[in-house]
């Protein structure tokens, strides 16, 4: 599926080619409309959850279609290398550089402060060698 909340144009199931306005009409070339994946689970659509055989025959499909169309889980794909990778406990890339780089932040400024603080140490001990004695 698409990217999660990133609209895209139509595609033809076949050809692959993007559907678009026919010649003549005003919007001629244009694509025709835009698609927008929703990730979803049985339980958020409650029509389909009560009936109860729509989940009977979700039950019954191969372990990655049904985590995909029972439980909304997008993220697993057919021969992946890590099929328990959960969006709930995993972070994302994105999250995990923000992290990092928020941590590293903290740790150059805690660095530049405890170098700031032996400086105004010294200085105010007069602990400073005079420039001939280097």
């Amino acid at each position: 599926p698409a990217p999660f909340g990133k609209a895209y144009d139509a595609t033809d199931i076949e050809t692959g080619e993007v559907l678009k306005y026919p010649a003549g009409h005003a919007k001629a070339g244009r694509a025709l409309f835009k698609r927008r994946f929703i990730p979803a689970r049985l339980s958020d659509n409650p029509y389909l959850a009560e009936q109860g055989d729509y989940e009977a025959m979700l039950l019954s499909l191969p372990e990655q279609q049904r985590r995909q169309l029972l439980d909304g889980d997008w993220d697993i794909k057919e021969g992946a290398a890590f099929t328990e990778f959960d969006r709930s406990i995993h972070r994302n890339g994105q999250q995990n550089q923000q992290q990092y780089h928020r941590k590293r932040h903290q740790r150059n400024r805690r660095s530049f402060e405890a170098i700031k603080e032996i400086a105004f140490a010294e200085a105010a001990q007069q602990t400073l060698l005079p420039a001939h004695q280097f």
